[in-house]
Protein backbone atom coordinates (compact mmCIF):
# COMPACT_ATOMS: atom_id res chain seq x y z
CA UNK A 1 0.00 0.00 0.00
CA UNK A 2 1.43 3.37 -0.99
CA UNK A 3 1.57 6.08 1.71
CA UNK A 4 -0.53 9.23 1.15
CA UNK A 5 1.02 11.90 -1.09
CA UNK A 6 1.12 14.39 1.80
CA UNK A 7 3.23 11.91 3.77
CA UNK A 8 5.65 11.52 0.84
CA UNK A 9 5.86 15.30 0.47
CA UNK A 10 6.55 15.79 4.18
CA UNK A 11 9.19 13.07 4.12
CA UNK A 12 10.90 14.64 1.10
CA UNK A 13 10.85 18.08 2.72
CA UNK A 14 12.30 16.68 5.95
CA UNK A 15 15.01 14.93 3.95
CA UNK A 16 15.91 18.17 2.19
CA UNK A 17 16.10 20.02 5.51
CA UNK A 18 18.36 17.30 6.94
CA UNK A 19 20.62 17.47 3.89
CA UNK A 20 20.91 21.26 4.18
CA UNK A 21 21.73 21.06 7.90
CA UNK A 22 24.28 18.29 7.31
CA UNK A 23 25.91 20.27 4.52
CA UNK A 24 26.13 23.40 6.65
CA UNK A 25 27.60 21.50 9.63
CA UNK A 26 30.16 19.76 7.44
CA UNK A 27 31.13 23.03 5.73
CA UNK A 28 31.79 24.64 9.09
CA UNK A 29 34.22 21.85 10.04
CA UNK A 30 36.43 21.94 6.91
CA UNK A 31 39.36 24.34 6.80
CA UNK A 32 40.98 23.59 3.43
CA UNK A 33 39.55 26.13 0.98
CA UNK A 34 39.61 24.11 -2.24
CA UNK A 35 38.39 20.97 -0.50
CA UNK A 36 35.58 22.93 1.14
CA UNK A 37 34.50 24.61 -2.10
CA UNK A 38 34.52 21.33 -4.04
CA UNK A 39 32.59 19.52 -1.32
CA UNK A 40 29.97 22.25 -1.10
CA UNK A 41 29.40 22.42 -4.86
CA UNK A 42 29.15 18.64 -5.24
CA UNK A 43 26.62 18.39 -2.42
CA UNK A 44 24.85 21.55 -3.53
CA UNK A 45 24.18 20.34 -7.05
CA UNK A 46 22.83 17.06 -5.66
CA UNK A 47 20.81 18.46 -2.75
CA UNK A 48 19.14 21.33 -4.61
CA UNK A 49 19.30 19.53 -7.98
CA UNK A 50 21.20 22.36 -9.65
CA UNK A 51 22.44 21.95 -13.19
CA UNK A 52 25.60 23.95 -12.60
CA UNK A 53 27.33 25.90 -9.83
CA UNK A 54 30.70 27.57 -9.44
CA UNK A 55 32.78 29.54 -6.99
CA UNK A 56 34.40 32.57 -8.60
CA UNK A 57 37.53 33.33 -6.58
CA UNK A 58 40.00 36.18 -6.96
CA UNK A 59 42.99 35.39 -9.17
CA UNK A 60 45.29 37.95 -10.78
CA UNK A 61 42.85 40.81 -10.35
CA UNK A 62 39.78 38.93 -11.59
CA UNK A 63 37.11 36.66 -10.18
CA UNK A 64 37.42 33.37 -12.04
CA UNK A 65 35.38 30.13 -11.82
CA UNK A 66 38.07 28.24 -9.91
CA UNK A 67 35.88 25.44 -8.56
CA UNK A 68 32.86 24.17 -10.53
CA UNK A 69 30.35 21.34 -10.40
CA UNK A 70 27.57 20.18 -12.68
CA UNK A 71 26.96 19.51 -16.34
CA UNK A 72 27.98 22.91 -17.72
CA UNK A 73 31.07 24.99 -17.23
CA UNK A 74 31.76 28.73 -17.05
CA UNK A 75 35.20 28.57 -18.64
CA UNK A 76 36.19 32.01 -19.86
CA UNK A 77 33.58 33.79 -17.76
CA UNK A 78 36.07 35.98 -15.88
CA UNK A 79 34.63 38.88 -13.89
CA UNK A 80 37.02 41.80 -13.38
CA UNK A 81 36.55 44.50 -10.75
CA UNK A 82 34.81 46.84 -13.21
CA UNK A 83 32.31 44.20 -14.33
CA UNK A 84 28.72 45.32 -13.63
CA UNK A 85 28.01 42.11 -11.71
CA UNK A 86 31.01 42.60 -9.43
CA UNK A 87 30.19 46.26 -8.88
CA UNK A 88 26.63 45.32 -7.94
CA UNK A 89 27.69 42.53 -5.58
CA UNK A 90 30.34 44.74 -3.96
CA UNK A 91 27.63 47.18 -2.98
CA UNK A 92 25.04 44.66 -1.78
CA UNK A 93 24.98 41.97 0.88
CA UNK A 94 22.06 40.16 -0.73
CA UNK A 95 22.03 37.74 -3.65
CA UNK A 96 21.75 38.96 -7.23
CA UNK A 97 18.66 37.11 -8.44
CA UNK A 98 17.50 36.27 -11.96
CA UNK A 99 15.23 39.33 -11.91
CA UNK A 100 18.19 41.65 -11.35
CA UNK A 101 20.20 39.89 -14.06
CA UNK A 102 17.30 40.14 -16.52
CA UNK A 103 16.95 43.85 -15.79
CA UNK A 104 20.68 44.44 -16.33
CA UNK A 105 20.52 42.56 -19.63
CA UNK A 106 17.39 44.44 -20.74
CA UNK A 107 19.08 47.77 -20.03
CA UNK A 108 22.30 46.70 -21.80
CA UNK A 109 24.24 47.19 -18.57
CA UNK A 110 25.95 43.86 -19.18
CA UNK A 111 28.28 43.60 -22.19
CA UNK A 112 26.53 41.56 -24.91
CA UNK A 113 29.17 38.79 -25.16
CA UNK A 114 29.04 38.21 -21.40
CA UNK A 115 25.26 38.47 -21.32
CA UNK A 116 25.16 35.79 -24.01
CA UNK A 117 27.50 33.57 -21.98
CA UNK A 118 25.30 33.98 -18.90
CA UNK A 119 22.26 32.97 -20.92
CA UNK A 120 24.14 29.99 -22.39
CA UNK A 121 24.99 28.48 -19.01
CA UNK A 122 21.67 29.59 -17.51
CA UNK A 123 22.92 31.55 -14.51
CA UNK A 124 20.04 32.23 -12.13
CA UNK A 125 21.76 33.75 -9.13
CA UNK A 126 25.02 35.24 -7.89
CA UNK A 127 25.70 35.25 -4.14
CA UNK A 128 28.46 37.51 -2.77
CA UNK A 129 31.20 36.02 -0.60
CA UNK A 130 32.16 38.71 1.88
CA UNK A 131 34.88 38.80 4.54
CA UNK A 132 35.87 41.84 6.60
CA UNK A 133 33.37 43.95 4.61
CA UNK A 134 35.11 43.09 1.34
CA UNK A 135 33.99 41.02 -1.64
CA UNK A 136 36.32 38.00 -1.74
CA UNK A 137 34.42 35.76 -4.13
CA UNK A 138 31.12 34.92 -5.80
CA UNK A 139 28.91 31.83 -5.80
CA UNK A 140 27.08 31.42 -9.11
CA UNK A 141 24.29 28.92 -9.65
CA UNK A 142 22.23 27.94 -12.68
CA UNK A 143 18.61 26.90 -12.86
CA UNK A 144 17.39 23.72 -11.21
CA UNK A 145 17.00 20.57 -13.25
CA UNK A 146 13.26 20.78 -12.50
CA UNK A 147 13.16 24.39 -13.79
CA UNK A 148 11.45 25.36 -10.53
CA UNK A 149 12.25 28.77 -9.09
CA UNK A 150 14.52 29.08 -6.07
CA UNK A 151 12.61 29.42 -2.81
CA UNK A 152 13.55 31.65 0.09
CA UNK A 153 14.84 28.56 1.91
CA UNK A 154 17.05 27.77 -1.09
CA UNK A 155 18.43 31.30 -1.14
CA UNK A 156 19.06 31.14 2.62
CA UNK A 157 20.93 27.84 2.21
CA UNK A 158 23.07 29.27 -0.60
CA UNK A 159 23.82 32.40 1.43
CA UNK A 160 24.78 30.35 4.51
CA UNK A 161 27.15 28.19 2.49
CA UNK A 162 28.61 31.25 0.78
CA UNK A 163 29.32 32.69 4.21
CA UNK A 164 31.13 29.49 5.20
CA UNK A 165 33.36 29.74 2.12
CA UNK A 166 33.96 33.43 2.87
CA UNK A 167 35.30 32.46 6.29
CA UNK A 168 37.48 29.77 4.69
CA UNK A 169 38.86 32.29 2.20
CA UNK A 170 39.65 34.74 4.98
CA UNK A 171 41.30 31.99 7.05
CA UNK A 172 43.31 30.84 4.02
CA UNK A 173 44.55 34.38 3.42
CA UNK A 174 45.51 34.81 7.08
CA UNK A 175 47.29 31.44 7.02
CA UNK A 176 49.14 32.41 3.85
CA UNK A 177 50.18 35.72 5.39
CA UNK A 178 51.45 33.93 8.52
CA UNK A 179 53.32 31.38 6.41
CA UNK A 180 54.93 34.13 4.36
CA UNK A 181 55.97 35.93 7.54
CA UNK A 182 57.42 32.71 8.98
CA UNK A 183 59.26 32.03 5.72
CA UNK A 184 60.73 35.54 5.78
CA UNK A 185 61.81 35.13 9.41
CA UNK A 186 63.40 31.77 8.59
CA UNK A 187 65.21 33.34 5.64
CA UNK A 188 66.53 36.19 7.79
CA UNK A 189 67.56 33.75 10.53
CA UNK A 190 69.34 31.52 8.01
CA UNK A 191 71.22 34.53 6.61
CA UNK A 192 72.16 35.61 10.13
CA UNK A 193 73.47 32.15 11.00
CA UNK A 194 75.40 32.00 7.73
CA UNK A 195 76.95 35.41 8.47
CA UNK A 196 77.91 34.33 12.00
CA UNK A 197 79.49 31.15 10.63
CA UNK A 198 81.40 33.20 8.04
CA UNK A 199 82.64 35.61 10.70
CA UNK A 200 83.76 32.69 12.86
CA UNK A 201 85.73 31.24 9.95
CA UNK A 202 87.34 34.60 9.25
CA UNK A 203 88.21 35.09 12.94
CA UNK A 204 89.73 31.61 13.04
CA UNK A 205 91.76 32.41 9.92
CA UNK A 206 92.97 35.69 11.46
CA UNK A 207 93.93 33.89 14.64
CA UNK A 208 95.93 31.30 12.68
CA UNK A 209 97.66 34.01 10.70
CA UNK A 210 98.48 35.95 13.88
CA UNK A 211 99.82 32.79 15.56
CA UNK A 212 102.00 32.04 12.51
CA UNK A 213 103.39 35.56 12.55
CA UNK A 214 104.26 35.30 16.24
CA UNK A 215 106.14 32.04 15.60
CA UNK A 216 108.49 33.74 13.14
CA UNK A 217 109.14 36.90 15.07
Amino acid sequence: RRPPRSTLSSSSAASDVYKRQRLTRTAASVLDLEKLATMILDDLTQTLHIRWAAFFLEQEGKFRPVVQSGADRAAGLDLDYDHPIIRWLAGHETAMTADVLDEMMAQDILPRPQAGELRRIGVQMFIPLRARDMLVGVLGVSSKLSQQAYSQDDEQTLTTLANQVSIAIDNARLYQAVQQELAERNRVEAEREALIAELKDKNAEIERFTYTCLLYT
